[in-house]
């Protein structure tokens, strides 16, 4: 056992460094390249808000020309985007291997607090984080944050163990903002009444926020905290029902809750059996560690109270990935040392045994969902997770008196109603049907992937979709031409032919293409557009609208319209006047307009709106637009100088509106998670807009 035990740890160690270390030195890959591009666009001036809009992030990657795969960066709050700056000033190949140089002192260091929190000896540590094998690979090879803020976490519990409270807050303080989640543990000092560390964690906090809101500045804050927090602590990001996440929220929603689009076959279709479910299971991760933690506070055994931190800490992560299993290294440690101290050497086994299989992610090789088998497999990370917490709470039940056992579990259904009764409140948040005018439109085989930009080709509909083997966006059913093996962001066409104009990127630089010609048309982070009679297209750059002629022979820049003192943010062709381009302008002065411009005669007219649209399209003297409110998006319907209409209020974001025989479409992740669109037609005979 003793050998195989050794060629384990030898394996692991040998993994870590070849994938994740050597790689972090010399490969530019992984989520380091969607934090360097933030980053960098954060320092030269790029509004923040566009990092967490879908597909805008996305362009902004393969401008970058360091990858043309999909990469997300809606999980990062708005101070890890001021991080990414601090690290985006060398060039890239140095930013890499400094975060790596990093990552490896931080490594260091969190195995010597480690040691002493655990009061177990360095080796006995480092052969524990040795296993980790692929957690602690992934975070060195895709320049993970996830070790450093562990590194926080477990100094928080040192400080704690040399008495200095007020480290301790400062500690935590430092790795909330970083991740809410990460903050849990300041709750539960509070609960002990150590009120000295609450009062500095709140110092910290605010510290560091200012300083972010210095530097990203009050748009992002407002649409982070009001778009994205809410659907990220809800885990709702990307799919929320698949296993790229191994959280409770996502294997209860696997099992319990339909989605016609992600989740078709569920084990129960039951919204109450998905609520009471969860409550049961936030109750007894809660309820439990809140009681050991306040015994090993109350006995100032730092060690105990780590541990007890740690496991909900890790369960209710939203996201949770290979990469965040780090943080439960230092709880295994500690759980070892103290199976070992009293003898309990196999416990101590299988404690390690446990946390080294979780740490490989079986599941990714598993196939679709389908049988309780292959959910219990494909979810078999988690379900580790919850075997090494039953073994923990088996092991501290050793400390429980018996006469608390019953009311314990008493306060365990109490606050399984009252955890329940919040669920119900919140009850938004869970995939339940909408009286909404919208049905998703695409062919059932790619529902489950990102689909936006609907258009025409060869008079059918056609869009943008997540082309899995390259991990790339591409044109379902159209033939892109001369376009090369990048990413495609939207896609548009005339009524009559294959004409089309999409937008891509080649060796960093945006290309505009149309037909089988292609137009320099520098990146702009808005879609081209091409006119239903063929006989236009346009793009967007730098607050002007560029008109190209379409020619077959040749493309050239028509001309170039700018309407002082007005900065256009958005443009499209009006789908039913061929001469005509409508615009959204900004004005000097925060008001907004739509703007109609006439090809021939150029003249200019403009219609006042009560908010800047974030997209539209117009058909005649229509408009069809979205406003973003808090955390959800208005549709509204604009009537040249004549009416203003909401139409219905979505609880999602909206990423384009068009026009296509006379049908309005969107992209929306309305009942699926954040980055994860498809395409809906807007059912405008279904009900009477509300005003």
């Amino acid at each position: 056992m003793r050998l195989i035990s050794k060629l384990f740890v030898f394996v692991s160690a040998l993994f870590i460094v070849l994938y994740g270390v050597l790689s972090g030195f010399f490969k530019i890959e992984g989520t380091f390249i969607a934090s360097y591009v933030a980053g960098k666009n954060l320092l030269e001036g790029i509004n923040p808000v566009l990092l967490y809009r879908f597909p805008l992030f996305q362009k902004l990657i393969g401008a970058s020309g360091l990858s043309e795969k999909i990469m997300y960066l809606v999980g990062a709050t708005p101070t890890s985007i001021a991080a990414d700056a601090f690290f985006a000033f060398p060039p890239v190949m140095m930013a890499r291997i400094l975060f790596t140089a990093a990552n490896i002192v931080a490594l260091v260091m969190l195995v010597h607090a480690t040691a002493k929190v655990a009061e177990t000896s360095n080796k006995t540590t480092y052969l524990v984080f040795l296993s980790t094998s692929f957690a602690l690979a992934y975070n060195f090879q895709a320049s993970e944050p996830f070790i450093i803020l562990t590194l926080l976490f477990v100094l928080a519990f040192y400080a704690f163990s040399l008495g200095k409270l007020a480290a301790c807050g400062v500690f935590i303080g430092l790795a909330f903002p970083f991740n809410p989640v990460l903050g849990l543990p300041v709750l539960l000092f509070l609960l002990a009444t150590r009120w000295r560390t609450f009062t500095y964690f709140l110092m910290t906090t605010v510290v560091v926020l200012v300083i972010t809101y210095l530097v990203v500045g009050n748009s992002t804050f407002v649409f982070y905290y009001q778009r994205i927090v809410t659907a990220y602590l809800n885990g709702r990001v990307l799919n929320p029902f698949s296993d790229t996440f191994q959280t409770a929220w996502s294997f209860l929603r696997r099992v319990f809750i339909y989605n016609e689009t992600l989740n078709p076959t569920p084990l129960l279709n039951s919204t109450p059996a998905f609520l009471l479910a969860s409550s049961f299971f936030k109750a007894a991760i809660v309820v439990p560690t809140a009681y050991f933690f306040y015994k090993g506070v109350s006995m100032n055994k730092p060690r105990e109270a780590l541990v007890a931190a740690t496991f909900p800490t890790l369960f209710f992560l939203p996201t949770f990935t290979p990469a965040e299993l780090v943080l439960l290294a230092p709880a295994i440690v500690a759980i070892v040392q103290a199976a070992t101290e009293e003898g309990r050497t196999k416990l101590a086994g299988a404690f390690l045994v446990l946390y080294a299989l979780a740490c490989i992610p079986f599941y990714t090789f598993e196939g679709e969902y389908g049988s309780v088998l292959s959910i219990i497999l494909n979810y078999e990370s988690f379900l580790l997770l919850v075997a090494i917490y039953i073994v923990y709470l088996i092991f501290q039940s050793r400390i429980v008196p018996k006469h608390l056992r019953y009311f314990r579990l008493v306060l365990t259904f109490v606050i399984v109603c009252a955890a329940t009764a919040t669920l119900y409140i919140g009850e938004r948040f869970v995939d339940r049907p909408a009286n909404l005018p919208l049905t998703p439109v695409l062919p059932a085989s790619v529902l489950n992937e990102p689909a936006f930009s609907p258009g025409l080709h060869s008079g059918r509909l056609t869009y943008v979709a997540l082309d899995s083997a390259t991990e790339t966006f591409k044109p379902e059913g159209a033939d892109p031409g001369q376009a090369p093996s990048a990413s495609i962001y939207s896609y548009g066409s005339g009524d009559i032919g294959d004409n089309y104009a999409m937008e891509t990127t080649r060796n960093g630089e945006a290309v505009v293409y149309f037909r089988t010609h292609s137009a320099a048309a520098f990146y702009s982070g808005y879609e081209p557009r091409i006119s239903a009679d063929e006989d236009y297209g346009a793009y967007l750059r730098q607050g002007k609208i560029f008109l190209l002629d379409l020619d077959p022979r040749y493309i050239a820049r028509l001309d170039s319209i700018s309407v002082l003192p007005y900065k256009i943010v958005a443009c499209s062709f009006n789908a039913d006047k061929n001469n005509e381009i409508d615009f959204i302008v900004d004005s000097l002065n925060d008001s907004y307009a739509i703007a109609a411009y006439n090809l021939f005669n150029r003249n200019v007219s403009t219609y006042a709106v009560p908010f800047r649209p974030y997209c539209f399209c117009a058909v005649g003297d229509t408009v069809y637009a979205t406003q973003d409110v808090a955390d959800s998006t208005a549709f509204w319907r604009l009537v040249e100088n004549k009416s203003t209409q909401s139409l219905f209020v979505i609880h999602a974001s909206i990423y384009d509106v068009t026009s296509i025989n006379n049908e309005i479409y969107l992209s929306s992740d309305y009942r699926r998670g954040i980055e994860n669109p498809t395409v809906y037609k807007y059912l405008r005979d279904s009900g009477t807009p509300s005003r």
